[in-house]
């Protein structure tokens, strides 16, 4: 990619982060996705991040 990833993000509208977890609906999950969320938002980076689960992986709590 031309110029790198960082131009890139200097562009985009909304970054989306897809992250595989155990228990994608556990409180810690959760908890740990909202507080990234909120940190890259006051960063001025607006993300979503899309939570899957992914079986094989150990339990996350």
């Amino acid at each position: 990619m031309a110029g790198g990833p960082c131009c890139f993000l200097e562009h985009a509208d909304t970054i989306t982060i897809g992250i595989k977890a155990a228990t994608p609906d556990a409180a810690s999950v959760q908890t740990w996705a909202a507080q990234l969320r909120n940190h890259l938002k006051r960063r001025g980076r607006p993300t979503q991040i899309e939570l899957a689960q992914d079986n094989p992986l150990a339990a996350d709590e």
